[in-house]
């Protein structure tokens, strides 16, 4: 469903009850992750996306929406 499609993630940014990153880096494989996110990423995470060359930025969120 997410293969070679652009996913943008908004305000997630920690390791949670909901955990997307297992489907995100491991079961799909997006052409472009895109990342906004409110406060600092878990380093697991922001290793993932600098691995893979998505972007993510640091925006306050509900602002840019």
């Amino acid at each position: 469903m997410l293969n070679d499609r652009i996913v943008i993630v908004v305000g997630y940014h920690d390791l949670g009850e909901f955990d997307v990153i297992p489907v995100l880096f491991d079961e799909a494989h997006p052409r472009k992750i895109i990342w906004l996110i409110n406060n600092e990423i878990e380093p697991i995470i922001e290793n993932k996306i600098e691995v893979r060359q998505y972007i993510h930025v640091k925006a306050d969120v509900d602002e840019f929406f």
